[in-house]
């Protein structure tokens, strides 16, 4: 008999949580892209392609402010003769030249850092949903499980970091045998009270060290486990 499957709390995605994390990430990116956007423009290659002054007076941070600063003079200040296509003379053309070459050097820049920060908000989304995939799998699986009171919110933390980026918690709990487990749960979840029934089951290492997940032990799970245990085994007594 095929048996439904059950819930687990890491079923829904929190999107909107994903996003609260993933600003401050990319604002907190900012100076190293700006910094690196001027290293780039300090190149040889690049310069006397953005400025006109020499770009080695500035730092590195200095010379990315100076490139964003310079892209709005490109922008809004374009000569008419250059986007007219209708330069007539040699020193009209020398200057649409320069113009265009300061264009796309500016834009091939400022696009490479924008790449940059998408690609920066595309893998954390990737690990965002892949994370709470793989733990939905493993709940599921309950491969390892242990039944275990829940004892409160931890006070420690197994990984404070990936615990703030995907919005969980680590709740303490303590099995049968006396062993003690931080496991972690989303926030906004299952409500966990001191003393309720949890499962708490193996999920992955990271750095070396085992983290868990834990949701309710609900009498309805016993039910789901006996009947797929029971339809593995042939339905003997």
């Amino acid at each position: 008999m095929r048996v439904a499957l059950r819930p687990t709390p890491f079923d829904q995605i929190p999107w909107n949580k994903f996003w609260s994390r993933a600003f401050p990430i990319v604002v907190g990116l900012a100076p190293i892209w700006i910094a690196l956007l001027g290293g780039l423009a300090q190149r040889p290659e690049f310069k006397g392609h953005l400025f006109a002054e020499d770009v080695d007076q500035y730092s590195m941070m200095g010379a990315g402010f100076r490139a964003f600063s310079s892209l709005g003079d490109v922008a809004i200040r374009p000569p008419m003769a250059c986007l007219s296509g209708t330069a007539q003379s040699n020193f009209t053309q020398a200057q649409c030249d320069r113009f265009w070459d300061r264009a796309f050097t500016h834009g091939g820049l400022i696009l490479a850092v924008l790449v940059g920060w998408f690609a920066v908000v595309l893998f954390f989304r990737t690990f965002f949903e892949n994370s709470y995939r793989a733990a939905q799998r493993t709940c599921l699986s309950a491969v390892g499980a242990i039944q275990a009171k829940a004892v409160g919110e931890a006070r420690r933390s197994p990984n404070a970091l990936m615990g703030w980026l995907l919005d969980w918690r680590p709740i303490e709990a303590k099995s049968s045998t006396g062993q003690v487990i931080i496991a972690w749960t989303p926030i906004d979840g299952q409500r966990i009270s001191v003393g309720d029934a949890v499962l708490v089951t193996p999920w992955k290492k990271i750095l070396g060290k085992q983290h868990y997940l834990l949701e309710r032990h609900l009498p309805q799970m016993a039910i789901i486990q006996g009947a797929s245990s029971r339809g593995s085994n042939g339905g003997k007594r």
